[in-house]
């Protein structure tokens, strides 16, 4: 179990809680409610053979005489065509998932979810459906847009099956987020099996469709920000759409979990959903040594460039920065329980952001100390340039086993103790030695 990594399983379909909701995101079945809805208009056969043109005739019929039952099955088989054409055809794809959102959105009650009395008595099937509808539809078009090769700055015009629509992408986050550069993929949570883990998955039910946002530690990146992970970073996000009349306008927000839980929609403060364990997990199916905890004690020489400060989330300036050190023969992995329970806290999420020092514990202690020290000293010069983030100075450490040992060197004077155990002269004095060796044991031996 020790050698086994954590691991992340994408799935060809989504993971839903019941039977009925899984007959509604499978693109190859209908609920009993939708087929009976084509068969009552003689369109069931109709449906497989020219599903669009049905599609639209429902819609003209429905514009006409609108019913809750009319809006569901029409969402439903737009949901089943934008699945459908994804793979092959995304443009049209994304299509049929903006306006199974629209059809959503209507049945969507932000009252309710923003913990306010309903503003309407729909029937018991049609709140449930409609935000699993709009949440996948949103997660679908938000993958979509970052995998085609559109412009995620400037509105893109998308046909749908009976208009067409006008999208527009708002990232909401710091300003190292909000770049639409930041993130390389954009995952559904809900396509995200976690394998070889026992930790608790921490999810949050709303509105929006929980995502996690990748970036890849590319060279130049990484050249750039020496605290990105050769893993990259993988963030808790969330895709939420929101529709205008004017213009057929529609905005995809993106927003950043680490910063935010909630969001204004129609003057209703309502959760957005989210997965705060799925991007954790996800950040070791980019592990390429995953045996480096035993490498790193017998051969450290060799992981030398291993030997830093990574971030786990986008910086935060008015967050308090909290650095763990892993003990002998190990490696970040051993915080993963913990990392999960503290990002899953929302006034720890709100105040902390999360660093890990990586080292090979082969070395001797005082050098690991050493090199954690000098590579703390740099860390508020790369993120706290002007040296007035207070922050910065308020930062926390913790360290397990031998990762406690080098977190204590850290807070601690040496005075001349570790000196004059090994040595009868000043260092200055010592014979032999050239001066970035005599600068070397300096920085071992006092601090």
């Amino acid at each position: 179990a020790s050698c086994t990594l954590p691991r992340v399983r994408m799935l060809e379909q989504p993971q839903t809680d019941t039977y009925h909701e899984n007959r509604l995101l499978d693109p190859d079945q209908l609920t009993d409610a939708t087929a009976d809805y084509l068969r009552m208009h003689r369109l069931k056969r109709s449906y497989r053979r020219d599903a669009r043109k049905v599609i639209v005739e429902l819609h003209t019929a429905w514009s006409n005489d609108p019913s809750s039952a009319g809006r569901l099955a029409l969402m439903e088989l737009c949901l089943d065509q934008g699945g459908r054409q994804a793979a092959d055809r995304p443009e049209l794809a994304a299509g049929y998932y903006l306006a199974a959102a629209q059809l959503a959105s209507a049945g969507v009650d932000l009252p309710a979810l923003a913990g306010q009395p309903p503003s309407h008595a729909p029937s018991a099937s049609d709140p449930d459906l409609s935000l699993l509808a709009f949440n996948h539809s949103s997660g679908q078009i938000a993958r979509l847009l970052f995998d085609s090769k559109r412009s995620r700055t400037e509105a893109t015009t998308i046909a749908g099956p009976w208009q067409r629509y006008r999208l527009h992408l708002r990232i909401i986050g710091d300003a190292e987020v909000s770049d639409d550069k930041f993130f390389d993929r954009l995952e559904a949570a809900e396509y995200m099996e976690l394998d070889f883990t026992n930790i608790e998955r921490f999810t949050r039910a709303g509105i929006g469709a929980a995502m996690v946002g990748s970036r890849d530690a590319t060279p130049a990146r990484q050249l750039a920000n020496p605290y990105l992970s050769p893993m990259g970073m993988a963030v808790p996000v969330n895709a939420t759409l929101t529709f205008t009349s004017k213009d057929n306008a529609v905005e995809l927000l993106l927003s950043d979990l680490t910063r935010s839980a909630t969001i204004e929609l129609d003057g209703h403060t309502v959760p957005l959903s989210a997965d705060l364990t799925a991007p954790l997990v996800l950040l070791y199916n980019q592990i390429k040594e995953p045996h480096i905890a035993w490498k790193g004690l017998l051969h450290p020489d060799d992981y030398l460039e291993y030997m830093r400060i990574y971030q786990l989330e986008p910086y935060h300036p008015d967050k308090i920065p909290v650095l763990f050190v892993h003990g002998l023969i190990s490696s970040p992995k051993i915080w993963l329980p913990a990392l999960n329970v503290l990002t899953a806290d929302p006034l720890l999420r709100q105040r902390y952001q999360l660093f890990a020092f990586v080292y090979p514990t082969g070395f001797p202690i005082a050098y690991s100390a050493a090199a954690m020290r000098r590579r703390l000293s740099d860390l508020p010069a790369h993120f706290d340039s002007r040296g007035n983030n207070p922050n910065m100075q308020h930062m926390l450490l913790v360290g397990h086993s031998m990762g406690g040992i080098l977190a204590n060197m850290q807070v601690r004077n040496s005075g001349d103790t570790l000196h004059s155990t090994f040595f009868k002269a000043p260092l200055d004095d010592l014979a032999g030695l050239d001066d970035a060796q005599v600068e070397a044991l300096r920085s071992l031996l006092f601090y």
